[in-house]
């Protein structure tokens, strides 16, 4: 079971390159790959940075659970067991996982697609979005912006202080929306 990554580095300065740092460390089951930069510290992985841009592609087994967490920039994952994403900013796009979704996003639009168990979102910033999940939907918060869920087979939840507006079809389970209060 091989993890392969690829990287490319973009800078202003050719400096900036040479500063720059990819470290992997595996603890256990867990691996961990933290990119930064020597004179600045944590480099924003999948995006731009201040004076350079660091885009990184990870191949894993299709069988495992993955737990990740990005700074800033956009970010894709598709293909695995189940995902537990913690993400800063930028727009995020899931699809083609086997089992539960978790995304915890602070800003940036959350597209979550092909889900083969239940999705967990929790949005501040940006619209979310869930299509084709063979388990529940619930969605934790969402500050501002849209909510919009078709297809599900299970039961749409959206808590309390949820979502402006919720557009929703075809949910084979129950529909829980939070009450509004003019």
């Amino acid at each position: 079971a091989a993890i392969e990554a690829r990287g490319r580095a973009c800078a202003s300065r050719r400096e900036l390159l040479d500063e720059l740092v990819v470290r992997t460390a595996r603890h256990g089951s867990v691996l961990k790959i933290t990119a930064t930069d020597a004179s600045r510290g944590l480099l924003r992985l999948f995006g731009r940075a201040p004076r350079g841009q660091l885009d990184l592609e990870l191949e894993v087994p299709a069988n495992i659970p993955v737990k990740l967490s990005d700074g800033d920039g956009d970010l894709e994952v598709a293909g695995v067991q189940s995902l537990d994403l913690s993400d800063d900013a930028g727009d995020v796009r899931v699809h083609d996982i086997a089992g539960d979704v978790s995304v915890d996003d602070k800003a940036g639009d959350v597209v979550v697609e092909n889900v083969g168990g239940s999705v967990r979102l929790r949005d501040t910033s940006g619209d979310l979005t869930a299509r084709h999940v063979h388990g529940d939907v619930i969605v934790l918060a969402d500050t501002s912006g849209q909510v919009t869920v078709d297809d599900v087979s299970g039961s749409l939840r959206v808590l309390a202080g949820s979502a402006s507006r919720v557009r929703f079809g075809r949910v084979g389970g129950s529909v829980e929306l939070p009450a509004r209060v003019e």
